[in-house]
Order: C-alpha cells, then structure tokens, then sequence
C-alpha cells in the first residue's frame, strides 16, 4: 500500500475562493476514498464478536458504519445491552477510537 495514502497527508479549508493554511492530518482515512470503508472493516473485524458475547445482540457493519442491535423482551434485557455498551468503550479505549454519539440514530 502506498504510504502517502495514510501517512503525511495535509489538508485545507476554502470558502468562496479564500483558503486557511495547510494542516496535518494526523489519523484517520481520507474520506470519499475506495479504500477507506475496506481499511475500517478490516479495523473493527473483532468487534461484532465482542457484541455477540451477550445473548440476542449482534452487530452488522456496512462500509464505514456500525450498528448495534438487541432484542429488549423483559426489563433485565437492557442489561445485556448495557455490557455490550461496556465492551465497546473498552475496546475503543484499547484501540484509541472514537465514535460519534451524533450519529447513534
């Protein structure tokens, strides 16, 4: 894989025609990129195993998406939800990831 794909990339802001200075990008993947959504998967590929340890929860994952699944049938079944969501944090800070609560829809 290219380096230059991943590693000392910069970028810049324009607004009708006027441009901030360049900036280091330090993480992450350049977006609207083909690889991008293949390198995240390959990223998160143990997470939906980590989701699966709790009983009638289960995580699907497409492109750069992850969505978190349980079926609630009594009142202790947000519990098993909760673990998941525990293990979760766990992993991202094992990994140092983070989310984004705004788009938890």
């Amino acid at each position: 894989m290219n380096r230059r794909f991943l590693c000392n990339r910069k970028r810049r802001i324009g607004v009708n025609g006027c441009f901030s200075q360049w900036y280091t990008v330090s993480s992450g993947i350049p977006q609207g990129s083909v690889l991008g959504p293949i390198l995240f998967l390959i990223f998160i590929n143990d997470l939906p195993e980590i989701c699966a340890t709790e009983q009638d929860t289960v995580m699907y994952l497409y492109a750069d998406d992850a969505k978190v699944y349980s079926t609630i049938t009594c009142d202790s079944d947000h519990l098993h939800l909760q673990k998941v969501t525990d293990h979760i944090k766990e992993w991202r800070a094992l990994t140092g990831t983070a989310t984004s609560p705004t788009s938890s829809d």
